[in-house]
C-alpha cells in the first residue's frame, strides 16, 4: 500500500478499510509486524502505519506519489484522527503509544491542528517515555514542531536495566537515522 514513503492509487482505500476494522477483536492478535523485533498486538501495528500515513500525506507541499493519490490520503487524515482517539487512553500501553503516534502526525493537516493542545501531554507521558526510541524522538520532534519547548524529556532507560529481549529499547543513539 506505500513503500518507501510513496503513496499509490490503493493506499487511500487501505487506509479506509484499516480504520474500520481497528476494533475488531483479531486486531488484537500478538505477533511481530513490519520489520521489527517486538511482539505487540496488531491493531498498534496498524495504527502506527495509520501514523505513518498520515505523516507521509501531510509531509511537503506536494506529498510522495501522484497528485491525485496523495489528496486521496490528506482527505482521510482526519478520519485517521478519529480512528486513534479511542485508544489514546488504552489500556494496552503498545496500543497506546501507536494511537498517540497516529493522532500526533495528523495534526499537520491545517484543519487538525486545533488538537494539539489536547496531544501535548499524552506525547509527554507517552511516547516521550516509551521504550521505543523512534517514539521518544517522535516526542521530541512533535513537540520542537509545535512550538511547545519540550524541556528535558523523561529518559525510560534510566529508570532500570533494559531487558534483554527488548534489542530495540536502547543500547544505540537515539540521533536519526535510527
Amino acid at each position: 500500500m506505500t513503500h518507501q514513503n510513496s503513496i499509490y492509487g490503493a493506499t487511500a482505500p487501505a487506509a479506509r478499510f484499516v480504520i474500520a476494522i481497528l476494533g475488531h477483536s483479531r486486531t488484537m492478535t500478538l505477533g511481530v509486524y513490519f520489520h521489527e523485533e517486538r511482539r505487540r498486538p496488531m491493531r498498534a501495528a496498524l495504527l502506527q502505519w495509520l501514523g505513518d500515513l498520515a505523516d507521509e500525506a501531510t509531509y511537503g507541499e506536494d506529498g510522495p506519489g501522484e497528485p491525485d493519490d496523495v489528496a486521496a490520503v490528506r482527505a482521510i487524515v482526519p478520519l485517521i484522527y478519529e480512528a486513534a482517539r479511542p485508544y489514546l487512553i488504552d489500556a494496552n500501553l503498545l496500543i497506546r503509544e501507536a494511537a498517540v503516534h497516529a493522532a500526533a502526525m495528523t495534526l499537520a493537516a491545517p484543519e487538525l491542528a486545533v488538537h494539539i493542545p489536547k496531544l501535548v501531554p499524552l506525547v509527554c507521558s507517552t511516547l516521550s517515555t516509551s521504550d521505543y526510541r523512534g517514539y521518544r524522538y517522535l516526542a521530541e520532534w512533535c513537540l520542537v514542531t509545535w512550538g511547545v519547548k519540550p524541556g528535558p524529556l523523561p529518559d525510560p532507560r534510566i529508570s532500570g536495566p533494559e531487558p534483554m529481549d527488548r534489542p530495540w529499547a536502547g543500547g544505540y543513539s537515539d540521533d536519526p537515522p535510527f
